[in-house]
């Protein structure tokens, strides 16, 4: 089984892939290093995104599409996945829906091309 992620690095997006069994480790390889969950103020509620957390130390590149979506300086790729809440009240991490990654496209249309979220 595999989530739903969309990927965003300093060329663009892509849809990814990520394995339920092998999470942690697949979200690291995607983005290249340790992550941290940051909630964006350009996304749909519920919907969050890991970065790099030693972006900057590292001298990444700024994300400016992700930079966008957070509200603030972002370093490296990044990845939009959804937050939920479990049986036990728990949050977790799952992929995005259909539904999600459209409404997440069309935040990033807008925070690049009209200058705001909907």
């Amino acid at each position: 089984m595999t989530y739903r992620g969309l990927l965003v690095t300093v060329d663009g997006i892509s849809e990814i892939a990520v394995g339920v069994a092998h999470f942690v480790s697949d979200i690291h390889d995607a983005i290249d290093g340790w992550f941290e969950v940051v909630r964006c103020v350009n996304l749909p509620r519920g919907i969050l995104m890991l970065v790099d957390e030693e972006g900057l130390l590292k001298n990444l590149p700024i994300n400016v599409i992700a930079s966008r979506l957070y509200g603030g300086a972002i370093c490296g790729t990044a990845l939009i996945m959804r937050e939920c809440i479990t049986e036990d009240g728990e949050r977790d991490i799952i992929g995005l829906s259909n539904y999600d990654f459209n409404r997440v496209l069309r935040s990033i249309h807008n925070v690049m091309f009209r200058g705001g979220h909907d």
